[in-house]
């Protein structure tokens, strides 16, 4: 935690939308206002985080030496206000307490300060699961340690930006699903539970995906029913999940209003990008994934005397991804119990290949361009290491018991 406060800069300006992050937040945190859909971005917040004592050029922008916008040519919309409210909802209500214990310049510092409590949270959650996953503690610390020096985290944890939320809203969705919905009994009773929990996570963002592929790879393989039983209840959970979601969705829009995008990102997005083949999209993600923990855009606020375990953490998710198959495929052949941490890491490998694929579906269905970053990985990258390092150490503990097992040691004997 020590690494990343060291490393915060109050007055650094984030490429990655967040200018409207801060506007979505600032309307709610001053004005007690949801914003419409697709709202314009408001004048004064634009000021406050363009406008400090480092003000920022932008293309049709400049900011007065008083920290006044001048030659304002920019009538925006907010693209982040597509997105439910309850990141900046929570985060709003969090800053209240934040600005009561740490003196704030401005908004733009307090919205920050903010977030920075989130990635907290996230190492914090982080330590919880692993333990209760079965990690040994000095193992579960050396995760978080990597993960707190790792240049994605630190960099989502000092900006503004809903990343490292996701991640904490993913981790928190797995451990109340191990702690209090993987006993249950009654079928009706958990799907209603896990449906809801999963569509209260996916409310923050769509990356937040990955808790509904994990939870249903889970189920899949973890549950003792015959297939076609355990491929049904998936599909109902997912189905539940969506329905729930999408009646969230059309609740909380049609009361706070809003319309149509003006299309003006596609548009940008287009004009950069243009139409790429699938296979050159997918090769885009994996490049992403495999530069997502060390690429030097992370590193402008990171000294390069620090450990540099984080670099090899995309390496080591394939690495135990592969493992992972080669264990279910033998556990399943020959009728071995696959062990709940190892279900839920299959979950993450699944969603490795999955997420990319529905995202490049869901694109293509709303004609925009295929448009990835590195950082949507923060939740994926931080997930599968403590998953991964959990299904390793169950694997482990499983193969011991079976080599100290009375029904073995009597076949040999």
């Amino acid at each position: 935690m020590n690494n990343i406060a060291q490393r915060m800069k109050l007055d650094y300006h984030s490429p990655y939308d967040e200018h409207t992050h801060f506007d979505y937040w600032y309307k709610i945190y001053q004005w007690n206002k949801v914003p419409a859909v697709y709202e314009r971005i408001d004048n004064r917040s634009l000021e406050i985080w363009a406008c400090g004592s480092t003000p920022v050029v932008m293309q049709g922008m400049t900011c007065s030496p008083s920290g006044k916008i001048e030659n304002n040519n920019w009538s925006l919309e907010n693209t982040a206000s597509s997105y439910l409210p309850t990141y900046y909802l929570l985060t709003a209500w969090l800053s209240s307490a934040v600005k009561a214990l740490v003196p704030v310049d401005n908004d733009f510092h307090l919205a920050k300060l903010t977030n920075m409590v989130w990635g907290f949270v996230g190492l914090l959650l982080m330590a919880v699961l692993a333990l209760h996953l079965g990690v040994p503690p000095l193992l579960a610390a050396m995760l978080v340690a990597v993960t707190a020096q790792a240049p994605i985290y630190v960099y989502m944890a000092t900006v503004f930006n809903p990343e490292v939320f996701v991640l904490v809203a993913v981790l928190l969705g797995i451990f109340v699903y191990v702690r209090f919905l993987y006993p249950l009994q009654n079928q009706a009773v958990f799907l209603a539970c896990a449906s809801l929990l999963s569509a209260l996570v996916l409310s923050v963002k769509p990356t937040a995906l990955l808790l509904v592929v994990i939870l249903g790879v889970s189920e899949l393989l973890r549950t003792p029913l015959p297939w076609r039983q355990r491929l049904l209840r998936v599909l109902v959970y997912g189905l539940c999940t969506v329905l729930i979601y999408a009646a969230m969705v059309a609740a909380i829009n049609g009361v706070r209003g809003g319309g149509p995008s003006d299309g003006s990102m596609r548009d940008m997005l287009i004009r950069r990008l243009g139409d790429r083949s699938f296979f050159v999209n997918m090769n885009m993600v994996y490049a992403q994934f495999t530069h997502s923990t060390a690429s030097p855009g992370w590193r402008t606020l990171i000294d390069w005397n620090l450990p540099h375990a984080f670099m090899y953490l995309p390496t080591y998710i394939l690495i135990l991804s592969g493992l992972s198959l080669i264990y279910l495929v033998i556990a399943l052949s020959k009728g071995i119990a696959v062990t709940r941490q190892a279900a839920l890491f299959a979950g993450s490998a699944v969603a490795f290949v999955a997420l990319p694929l529905f995202l490049y579906i869901y694109l293509r269905l709303t004609h925009f361009p295929f448009f990835f970053q590195a950082r949507y990985f923060l939740p994926y990258l931080v997930t599968s290491a403590l998953l991964g390092t959990a299904f390793v150490v169950s694997v482990f503990r499983q193969v011991v018991t079976w080599h100290r097992s009375p029904a073995r040691l009597a076949d040999h004997g």
